[in-house]
């Protein structure tokens, strides 16, 4: 359930990078917000993977995340690129899988 939940806050994260560049979107509490989520799930997600006694593997998602909270929060300060919109495309596409497989489980 608690993937679901998290594949949730991707999907509003990959939903607010493609239309990013709506004037409503800088200074906008709710996108810092879930900016600072995405950053502690891409660092839980990252330190978690450090941690692994099997060594360091390579973490797309939790890298996704990461860079998905940077860019938010240059949308957050007004800072908008036309491939922002590609990654949240990307990000839509984990959140969906995050959440159906959340949903299965």
């Amino acid at each position: 359930m608690i993937l679901a939940i998290l594949g949730m806050f991707d999907i509003i994260a990959g939903i607010i990078l493609a239309v990013g560049g709506l004037p409503q979107f800088p200074g906008n509490g709710f996108v810092i917000t879930i900016a600072a989520v995405m950053l502690i799930k891409g660092g839980w997600s990252w330190l978690s993977n450090i941690a692994d006694p099997r060594g360091l593997n390579f973490d797309p998602m939790g890298i996704l995340d990461i860079v998905t909270g940077l860019l938010l929060i240059f949308i957050f300060s007004g800072m908008f690129f036309f491939f922002f919109a590609y990654l949240g495309i990307l990000l839509i596409i984990k959140g969906v899988y995050s959440f159906v497989v959340g949903l299965v489980n």
